[in-house]
């Protein structure tokens, strides 16, 4: 209906600006036409006469044109007045206004749903961090535990032993306290928590992510914590020697340098020489004759031994294949070419020596050098064998 008011109202407007030209008459030729003033002047006025009537023609029926679409638009006016009155139109309005809201409702949803959609995007996302957060905890966990098991199997299984030598390992907990300065003593929280990683450490590993109790100091954080935890060795460990039933911690100076020493042997695998400064230091004779010399013929075997020593029984009784004897130039004893320290080297069995010689090492042979600084000379010697009463 409004559509063909539109239509009237345009076709009103064009018939509006309509209007008929006047009527030239013109020759049918370009040569002038010879004629009286009078036909001339009749054939004007006929001329006139026609305009007149055409344009009174032509008025009219323009007028009744216009009338007519006047008329139309006029009952087009009132057809949609009464439309407009109507109840179904008035619901229609409803309903439109109603359409309306339901769009801005529709398109308000839209955006919901676009944040609905984001929303869901970002607890996927958050849901694979937990489970990505959980099983990193659970793989700390699981790799404490491990070193934890690894710490107590090694207690257990812990054994180099070699002959009446046997070495042990033990650990022990840290001081807490001082480890886990930084927690807030105020309240029970921090005692609780040093007496039950005390008493059940292992224990401690499940609740260490989730405990929420304790507060801490210095700007340290729950994150803080958990490092300091998972990052630090509580544990202390050492090394427990026996020989021949007696603990390390117990044994005299000299036994602990003999025990040192089997260590240094037995437990390398070296074939490089070892010098060994006096050996016999803070040892009786008898585990000198009884255990050092023994042990050193075993082990010379298979490894070079150089040894600096004053004691005759690690030379004579240890079975030495080479002697070295040193000797610092003074009057009493002169080196050749005057050199401060010389040298002279042998078996036990050399006898080589040149008595009119003013050198002391060329005097005598090795076992004579051997005798007189490790056993003060032969007549220090007999002295002893007849004080023992020797046979």
């Amino acid at each position: 209906m409004a559509d063909e008011k539109q239509r009237l109202e345009k076709d009103l407007l064009f018939v509006d600006d309509l209007f008929l030209p006047d009527i030239e008459v013109h020759s049918k030729s370009n040569l002038p036409l010879e004629h009286s003033i009078e036909i001339g002047n009749v054939i004007n006025d006929g001329i006139e006469e026609i305009n007149r009537q055409l344009q009174k023609i032509f008025t009219d029926k323009i007028n009744i044109e216009k009338q007519r679409l006047n008329d139309e638009i006029t009952e087009k006016i009132e057809k949609i007045s009464s439309i407009k009155n109507t109840s179904d139109f008035k619901k229609f309005l409803s309903y439109l206004q109603d359409n309306q809201e339901l769009s801005g409702i529709e398109e308000s949803i839209k955006q919901e749903n676009t944040k609905l959609q984001k929303l869901q995007s970002f607890e996927k996302e958050l849901s694979h961090l937990k489970s990505e957060n959980n099983r990193l905890k659970q793989d700390i966990i699981n790799k404490y535990r491990e070193y934890s098991k690894i710490r107590k199997d090694l207690i257990t299984s812990f054994d180099i032993s070699e002959n009446d030598l046997k070495i042990t390992v033990d650990f022990s907990l840290n001081n807490l306290e001082s480890e886990f300065d930084y927690v807030n003593a105020q309240g029970h929280s921090k005692a609780d928590f040093l007496e039950k990683l005390s008493n059940e450490f292992d224990s401690m590993i499940d609740t260490i992510f989730e405990g929420n109790s304790l507060k801490f100091n210095g700007n340290k954080t729950k994150l803080d914590h958990i490092e300091k935890f998972f990052t630090t060795d509580f544990y202390s460990y050492k090394f427990d020697i026996e020989y021949q039933n007696d603990k390390f911690g117990q044994m005299s100076p000299g036994k602990k340098a003999f025990v040192v020493l089997k260590l240094i042997l037995d437990f390398s695998n070296s074939k490089v020489p070892v010098l060994i400064d006096q050996p016999e230091d803070s040892l009786d004779n008898r585990a000198i004759y009884h255990e050092l010399t023994k042990y050193i013929k075993q082990t010379k075997l298979r490894r070079q031994i150089i040894i600096v020593t004053h004691n005759p029984n690690i030379v004579v009784s240890g079975d030495c294949e080479n002697v070295i004897v040193a000797n610092q130039h003074s009057e009493d004893s002169p080196n050749e070419n005057n050199k401060v320290f010389d040298y002279k080297n042998g078996a036990l069995e050399n006898s080589k020596k040149i008595p009119d010689s003013e050198f002391i090492l060329s005097k005598k042979c090795i076992k004579e050098h051997v005798c007189e600084i490790l056993e003060g000379g032969i007549e220090a010697f007999k002295k002893r064998e007849n004080k023992y009463d020797i046979k």
